[in-house]
């Protein structure tokens, strides 16, 4: 089952958007922040010092959620500024527009990036506090954890480990390894630019953008936007995994479910969700 997408209900353009994760870290917050009521028979009450490495890796990876979020719904702003132009001429206000469109859409589409690696280290260090040995796993990046988990502990979690051997595809467009470079990657590291190409729709809502790089970009890199968009559907293939495998795992923790099902539903929305182009309809 896919938890991490947006779906609609027709004929509405009304929808939910998933992302479980999050509602997962929340349920976790609120079985600690109410051990009495909730009776988990084997659930241990956080010490001060675990609290604050939670909430902090918590808050951290739902504020950088927030910021991808925004990040992408400006991207689509900008998507919709620019004009179909049509003689005789264009108006000022066409002109303006096209102009913010053609500035604000590589900024938006760079932090895209970024957030997307911020995040996924963020995960890194939520993940090392759902295991009942806190300080077992490494926490300090999700390159260094796949890592451990591969190579020196696969014993740990063989469950986790195969998800990561199998399902970090995604990683490797984003981040790079030894033998590639990830679009973050190349953003940051290298001399690269990015070439925008309009193709305006019907309406604002069907312009399509086309962005490539070019430069120092060695391996050859195609349209971008359909590139990350791939990239972060196989995230969320990895999530949906994720949260599958680490609900169980908490609850056996807790010797009790969660609220069951637990949520996934992290917001809806109506008429039309504007990051809608980053993540998979499911």
């Amino acid at each position: 089952m896919r938890v991490h997408g947006w779906n609609t209900s027709p004929p509405s353009l009304n929808g939910k958007f998933h992302f479980a994760v999050i509602c997962l870290i929340k349920a976790i917050e609120h079985a600690q922040a109410f051990p009495g009521r909730n009776k988990y028979s084997t659930l241990k009450p956080w010490t001060r010092e675990e609290a604050d490495r939670f909430l902090l890796a918590s808050g951290k990876l739902q504020d950088t959620f927030w910021k991808l979020e925004r990040a992408a719904e400006l991207l689509d702003n900008g998507r919709a500024k620019f004009p179909d132009f049509r003689p005789p001429s264009a108006t000022i206000e066409q002109i303006t527009a096209m102009q913010q469109a053609h500035r604000d859409i590589p900024l938006f589409l760079d932090n895209v990036l970024i957030y997307l690696r911020v995040f996924v280290d963020c995960l890194a260090k939520v993940t090392s506090q759902l295991y009942e040995r806190k300080n077992i796993v490494p926490s300090f990046s999700f390159r260094e954890q796949k890592k451990w988990f591969l190579e020196k502990r696969r014993s740990v979690d063989p469950t986790y480990t195969a998800i990561l051997e199998n399902q970090t595809n995604w990683f490797t467009a984003l981040a790079g390894d030894s033998d590639e470079e990830g679009l973050r990657n190349l953003v940051i590291h290298r001399m690269v630019r990015m070439q925008l190409f309009y193709q305006p729709g019907k309406s604002p809502d069907t312009n399509q953008v086309h962005a490539f790089l070019y430069g120092d970009v060695g391996s050859q890199v195609g349209s971008l936007l359909p590139t990350v968009q791939k990239l972060v559907d196989e995230l969320c293939i990895f999530l949906d995994s994720y949260f599958e495998h680490f609900s169980r795992s908490v609850e056996l923790q807790f010797g009790g479910q969660l609220p069951h099902p637990i949520g996934t539903v992290l917001f809806e929305f109506e008429d039309r969700l504007p990051s809608s182009w980053l993540y998979p309809r499911i």
